[in-house]
């Protein structure tokens, strides 16, 4: 009886002391220390073509990242010079007509709060995409993959991302769906990449819809830079994995994000 009442007392003082122990923490964590993100690519094809600024913001900032405004945006090709127009908090916009033309390279200038934010990008020619056809899978009954087939050339090393659109809506509308790849190991080859797999049932392409596919020529800083983020995205927290962290792009001075120069191939397959 004495050795309970001695096992029951040693219960309670621990527990009292672990209640006493249990205190709510405040962090005080610095919120102030923002940085420019830059999001903007321009194509070969007319635009619009543009620029997004942010500011990076808060983890617990439950709401979008705030707009850029007055800032400066040009875009050169070492002979001439383009300026952005803000059409609202954050967007700034190329002239009406614009189309980036393959073999230059674009500097971007970014003058915002007495600093200057630069980025060079070199627009690379596409191989064209000769056709789109569909092809079962081997293992999914009544799924097929969308395969595109083009000649890749063998004089340089490339690199390729994709958009897919079902009767003119994007599908491929976050990084995580957007197929990218390079032709590493098969340089020079003509090529049949699956790029996309349909749905089964109710929602799998029934006749008359359409289906488009844009190829980009992407630089390979933008193919790691792909990488990179997915790679960041899927971190789960683990006890084995590291904490994740911002995705280096090709913004100097200290900006994240990425400006891209993309050359465009796009084919159009109606389904039967």
């Amino acid at each position: 009886m004495k050795r309970n009442v001695k096992h029951i007392a040693l219960v309670l003082i621990a527990l009292a002391t672990f209640v006493a122990c249990s205190e709510k923490i405040e962090l005080d964590l610095n919120t102030s220390n923002t940085r420019l993100v830059v999001e903007g690519m321009i194509t070969d094809q007319n635009g619009p073509h543009g620029v997004i600024l942010t500011q990076s913001s808060s983890y617990f900032f439950n709401e979008p990242a705030p707009g850029v405004t007055d800032a400066v945006v040009t875009l050169s090709d070492g002979g001439q010079q383009w300026q952005l127009t803000q059409e609202n908090a954050g967007h700034y916009m190329l002239p009406q007509g614009f189309a980036g033309m393959p073999g230059s390279t674009y500097q971007l200038s970014i003058l915002h709060e007495n600093t200057e934010y630069l980025a060079s990008a070199h627009l690379r020619e596409v191989p064209a995409i000769d056709s789109l056809s569909r092809l079962p899978h081997p293992i999914l009954p009544g799924r097929d993959f969308l395969v595109i087939h083009f000649l890749d050339p063998p004089q340089t090393r490339d690199f390729f991302m994709y958009h897919i659109f079902y009767n003119d809506s994007l599908v491929t509308d976050s990084i995580n769906k957007v197929p990218f790849g390079d032709d590493e190991g098969v340089n020079g080859r003509y090529l049949s990449i699956p790029v996309y797999l349909f749905r089964s049932g109710d929602e799998a392409p029934q006749p008359g819809d359409r289906i488009r596919v844009q190829k980009f020529s992407i630089s390979e800083e933008y193919f790691q830079f792909m990488i990179a983020l997915r790679r960041n995205q899927g971190t789960v927290g683990g006890p084995f994995t590291g904490p994740p962290a911002n995705v280096p792009g090709n913004i100097n001075n200290g900006a994240l994000g990425f400006f891209l120069a993309a050359a465009v191939s796009e084919v159009e397959m109606v389904i039967e």
